[in-house]
């Protein structure tokens, strides 16, 4: 027997279900790890739902979703790259159709708006989403709005090879131990988050303080956000921090977030003081030892086309916005239709994108 519910209830049970639903998917994202949603749930004022799939009384799809001047989106957004509607991995093609089909009469018969931000066109269960966004009688549009660059290997050799093959990348590596005897170091314990984390905020104000782009963690709150995200994704075992130390000081850094056999390369920054030396070039040649030996065919630079990026991908994957809401809800759907041709259009984009976006975050 299957069914679809709501609930917005988020007691001890609910985690513990929820945490075994995730242990048994597929890919087990970071982003909808239980510690960082059950931290998130607790930092947000708003209103947190959550839909699941029940089949034979085990809980076998779910997604949390929080409530902002009546629209719905993901409870990840707060932070994330990318954001996977959670399925145990035994979840068959039926299950995803009848998943997503109840989720659309949810969405009708509750007058919802959705704005799903950073959903992954490589999802096993996207041509499902999309049939049944097909024959719903709601408002809807799926647009193409970020990419992930990575490397895709097909095996752990492969991706070790892509990273390790530039002569560029091995120079940078080699100067660093020769010239300043640099050490390089992997973190994957929680004993030393917290000297860690101090070394890299601190790093990345300086880093983009004279840019038109200064740091967020000039704001005390966003420091205590991204240390308890930290925190919590270590809980869940899949943080692993990387950095290069120049006599005791760390001078680059990566916050590496692991999803099955994939690596996000979620966050980084250096000492521009070093920045003749190449450090993001070294770290991820050094990088790639760790991920050959722990079994990672995947390297995802995250969210964003920033052109660095492109110094290391073969693919570039689509992550798409897709927006969802009644006939009725107008202002949503002008909404919808000037952020459609916004993004179709590479000039306003890339105003948007330079000026007005940068402006947002900094404000916000």
């Amino acid at each position: 027997m299957r069914e679809v519910i709501t609930t917005e209830s988020f007691d001890a049970h609910f985690w513990s279900t929820y945490a075994n639903l995730w242990q048994s998917s597929s890919n087990r994202s970071p982003f909808q790890s239980p510690s960082i949603l059950q931290y998130f749930a607790s930092q947000y004022k708003g209103r947190i739902v959550s839909v699941q799939l029940i089949k034979d009384d085990l809980l076998l799809a779910a997604v949390l979703l929080k409530e902002s001047d009546g629209v719905y989106s993901f409870l990840s957004d707060l932070k994330t790259d990318v954001n996977f509607f959670v399925f145990n991995a035994s979840a068959s093609k039926e299950d995803y159709e009848f998943f997503f089909s109840n989720f659309m009469q949810i969405v009708r018969q509750k007058n919802w708006s959705l704005m799903l931000n950073n959903v992954p066109s490589w999802a096993d269960y996207i041509t499902a989403f999309e049939q049944c966004l097909k024959k719903t009688s709601l408002f809807w549009r799926n647009i193409s709005y970020s990419f992930s660059p990575a490397i895709i290997g097909s095996t752990p050799e492969e991706l070790y090879a892509h990273t390790t093959r530039s002569s560029k990348h091995r120079y940078a590596y080699n100067r660093l131990k020769k010239q300043l005897q640099a050490e390089f170091e992997i973190l994957t314990d929680d004993s030393g988050i917290e000297e860690w984390f101090d070394e890299f905020y601190k790093t990345h104000i300086e880093r983009w303080s004279k840019t038109s782009t200064p740091s967020s963690f000039l704001k005390q709150s966003r420091q205590v956000f991204f240390l308890n995200c930290l925190k919590s994704w270590n809980k869940d075992n899949v943080l692993v921090l990387f950095a290069i130390k120049v006599k005791g000081q760390r001078i680059g850094f990566v916050v590496g977030l692991r999803s099955g056999n994939v690596l996000i390369y979620h966050s980084t920054t250096y000492n521009v003081l070093y920045g003749k030396y190449s450090p993001a070039k070294a770290l991820v040649y050094f990088m790639s030892t760790w991920m050959r030996e722990n079994n990672i065919t995947v390297l995802d630079f995250g969210d964003g086309d920033e052109s660095y990026k492109y110094q290391f991908a073969n693919e570039n994957q689509v992550m798409n916005r897709i927006m969802i809401a009644p006939k009725t809800n107008i202002t949503f759907i002008i909404r919808t239709l000037i952020i459609k041709t916004v993004r179709s259009n590479r000039q306003a984009y890339q105003f948007y994108r330079n000026k007005i976006k940068n402006l947002i975050r900094f404000t916000t």
